[in-house]
């Protein structure tokens, strides 16, 4: 009888340490907070947007503070804004549900992890963030270095 190749979806899942229990757990707390700061943006977005399309909304409270309101420019640069931001929230949501089922060193995770990265890194400069744009960069070469490790893992494991 022979075996079928091993895949990708057919590989079993290496067995974790059990210290790996508190990163499962950080995890999916991250999971819950990214879903938090998802859900709060997409309402932030949908209050902007009828502020924007409701001009008696607009007067209203523009007479109950002192403050110059967002104009149309800020609110279109706001939504080009939101686009690389939410798909880096979307990213990193999924790669944490990933680590949290124990998927570690996996070519999906590490391919979400890229993405993420990406869209970190263009979120940088919507509006422009050093910080953010440092960690993007820094969070994409992370994914490439997992990608060298899990390539010397495989060669090991193919000398022994």
């Amino acid at each position: 009888m022979t075996d079928a190749p091993e895949t990708p979806e057919t590989a079993p899942i290496p067995a974790l340490s059990p210290g790996f229990d508190r990163a499962r757990r950080l995890s999916r707390a991250l999971v819950i907070a990214l879903t938090v700061c998802l859900a709060l943006g997409v309402i932030g977005l949908i209050a902007f947007t009828v502020y924007m399309l409701s001009p008696d909304l607009q007067e209203m409270i523009a007479r109950h503070t002192t403050h110059r309101l967002p104009g149309k420019g800020k609110y279109v640069f706001a939504l080009a804004a939101a686009v690389p931001y939410g798909l880096a929230l979307i990213y990193a949501r999924k790669l944490f549900s990933r680590f949290a089922a124990g998927e570690v060193f996996t070519a999906e995770t590490i391919g979400i992890l890229r993405t993420a990265a990406m869209w970190l890194t263009i979120s940088g400069f919507l509006p422009f963030q050093p910080l953010t744009l440092i960690a993007g960069v820094a969070t994409y070469v992370a994914a490439y270095v997992m990608v060298e490790a899990c390539r010397l893992a495989d060669d090991s494991a193919s000398i022994v």
